[in-house]
């Protein structure tokens, strides 16, 4: 098959549109990337590519074409963004010159995955677009702050979007919040949505008993210490103060914590003054900022993974790793599913405790719950098994259309 991702960002550090083009060019398809040529905006984007062992070239970011592991990527011009709402030029024409089997476009509230719904019925190709999008009560957001999100997508976007959706030949969910957010929102029929999670690099996270052993005497304390992580961008929204709390009040067991990442220096500077007014930064360690192999190194250290506030993909990473997983109540609850963990209320120290001491008291439960999550990752989360359902759906579709 010729398939081309539709998207506005794309980056090969990581990201579900990454990782299913590359897992299927190593199936034998002819896959091709067209987006625009606009760094994604997360923090330290440009230093996570060095980190990763990609040269400087790879980050003079302008139009053109490059390949990379199978992928033909094609960056088109930008000629108009407001956050993540972005117009590009040259769409048509790429399309043109491909014609493709297949077009994917990926998260349609970005505009430029829209565009391959307006050149469908010209070409002939199948049209799919994934939808990642939900609103849910942000916890630590002002009212204000949730009234002006909820506006400028009512007011603006859905228009875009519904029209993607009515042309799309298949519409799929990468959560159940996000099914759920299509049905209530976009009217679109259940039955017209599929489900396919987000992923894993199953082949790059995994546990080493060797890092585990050299990270937990980096960090010091005894044999016995039940590390917790968490890992991730850290802001207020991930609710990291009630892990200080839960170190502060557990004093029966020897717990450390480690967050495995970075954030705003005001908040990360409160945290810290948090920690050192409960008494407990002798047993809170801040790496900041970390290389995908190092993140992995620490997973391997620790013994249960925690995210107490707005979930994160990450949690699939320290999955990967065999990690027993406690997690917030909200739109990735499914992850502790398969008998590898525990969800919470948002934030909820009292429940946190009782799971905590459940897990740390008995290394059996917390050795059979790693094992389930290494299982599910690598049986329900992989990206190439994720990748070989895509192709299935689209070799079926295809099939369809040409009867």
């Amino acid at each position: 098959m010729r398939i081309v991702y539709l998207l506005s960002y794309f980056e090969l550090v990581g990201g579900q549109e990454f990782f299913l083009a590359r897992q299927q060019a190593k199936q034998g398809h002819e896959v091709f990337v067209v987006g625009s040529d606009l760094f994604y905006p997360v923090p330290r984007i440009r230093e996570r590519y060095l980190m990763d062992g990609f040269g400087q070239e790879w980050l003079k970011r302008r139009p053109g074409r490059s390949k990379y592991e199978g992928l033909t990527i094609i960056r088109l011009p930008t000629v108009f963004h407001y956050q993540d709402f972005i117009l590009v030029r040259g769409v048509k024409e790429v399309l043109v010159e491909l014609r493709p089997d297949v077009v994917f476009g990926h998260e349609p509230r970005t505009i430029v995955p829209i565009l391959g719904a307006r050149y469908k019925q010209q070409f002939g190709y199948l049209y799919y677009l994934d939808s990642h999008d939900f609103f849910h009560t942000i916890q630590n957001h002002q009212w204000w702050q949730r009234w002006l999100r909820y506006a400028e997508y009512f007011w603006w976007r859905r228009w875009f979007v519904d029209y993607g959706l009515r042309q799309a030949d298949r519409i799929i969910a990468v959560a159940e919040e996000c099914r759920k957010f299509l049905v209530k929102r976009h009217g679109v029929p259940n039955d017209r949505i599929d489900y396919l999670p987000l992923g894993v690099e199953t082949d790059f996270f995994q546990y080493d008993e060797t890092a585990r052993r050299e990270i937990r005497q980096k960090l010091g304390g005894g044999s016995r210490d039940i590390i917790l992580i968490f890992a991730g961008y850290m802001f207020r929204r991930k609710a990291l103060e009630s892990l200080i709390d839960l170190i502060a009040q557990v004093r029966d067991i020897s717990l450390r914590l480690v967050f495995a990442g970075e954030g705003p220096a005001d908040y990360l500077d409160e945290l810290k003054s948090y920690a050192q007014k409960k008494g407990v930064a002798e047993r809170v360690h801040f790496t900041g900022f970390l290389s995908r192999q190092e993140v992995t190194r620490y997973y391997a250290a620790a013994d249960i993974g925690i995210w107490p506030g707005n979930n994160s993909l990450v949690i699939m990473e320290a999955m990967a790793c065999r990690l027993p997983i406690i997690m917030a109540d909200m739109q990735l609850a499914h992850l502790v599913s398969h008998g590898n963990g525990f969800k919470v209320p948002y934030a909820d120290v009292g429940l946190m405790k009782e799971v905590i001491k459940k897990l740390a008291t008995n290394p059996e439960l917390r050795r059979e719950m790693g094992l389930a999550s290494e299982k599910a990752s690598l049986e329900h989360y992989s990206y190439a098994s994720l990748a070989r359902q895509v192709s299935s759906w689209m070799e079926a579709d295809l099939a369809k259309l040409k009867r």
